[in-house]
């Protein structure tokens, strides 16, 4: 999908991809950093990770597990739904996958849910697996920089999660 991203990845952003996915949850505080709120270095990784993102080429659906719908969302399932489209500050970490959506970043965790995401052509996002570590490529995951409109379409209640369907856009 990105092979021209990963050939054109500079050394500051492969170090940034590891620093992302690094096991020290560095990523927290780069999301922290994206929204005004940063440690110098994670406002770098930002920055590194914004300018390596291209924009999709065609409509995709990944996935992404969420712990919890009120962090996430700052209400409850019953609320989420029918609300305004809102302008992510932050990066979206999803998956290619289903099965990893599920199985890896649901728990531990209070009110999870998973997300079926829809991300538009044009949206700037980083593919991960071949700049990142190794041991994450079955994570399959693809990386959707700030900036984009994030739509609900529909809450799925049918099993054991509830799956919301969701929508990212360009504004």
């Amino acid at each position: 999908m990105f092979s021209d991203q990963a050939a054109s990845a500079t050394q500051e952003q492969r170090a940034a991809v590891a620093r992302w996915q690094g096991r020290d949850r560095f990523y927290e505080k780069v999301q922290q950093a994206v929204v005004g709120d940063g440690h110098p270095d994670a406002m770098t990784v930002a920055q590194q990770l914004s300018d390596l993102a291209q924009p999709l080429p065609g409509d995709v659906e990944v996935w992404r597990g969420i712990r919890s719908i009120e962090d996430t969302f700052g209400t409850g399932i019953d609320e989420v739904e029918g609300r305004a489209d809102q302008v992510a500050r932050r990066f979206m970490s999803t998956s290619a996958s289903e099965q990893v959506a599920r199985g890896e970043f649901l728990r531990p965790g209070r009110n999870p849910a998973l997300l079926k995401v829809t991300a538009r052509a044009g949206i700037p996002a980083v593919w991960m697996p071949p700049v990142g570590d190794q041991r994450d490529t079955h994570q399959g995951e693809l990386l959707l920089a700030p900036g984009f409109e994030l739509r609900i379409i529909k809450i799925v209640r049918s099993g054991d999660i509830p799956v919301i369907e969701v929508e990212v856009r360009e504004p």
